[in-house]
């Protein structure tokens, strides 16, 4: 696919696409930003099942 050079999906265990970034214009900061929004999600999910 020649219009698509750069593009970082967060997919979930489920096949659903829980967070999308393009363009990529840095591929190493867009690397660290997806590890980010992992950690952000594991987070919630962690408090959500502590609360409970």
């Amino acid at each position: 696919m020649d219009r698509f050079k750069r593009l970082t999906l967060l997919v979930g265990p489920d096949a659903v696409v829980r967070a999308a970034q393009f363009p990529v214009t840095d591929p190493a900061g867009a690397m660290d930003e997806t590890l980010d929004i992992v950690r952000r999600r594991s987070d919630v999910s962690s408090s959500d099942l502590s609360s409970s």
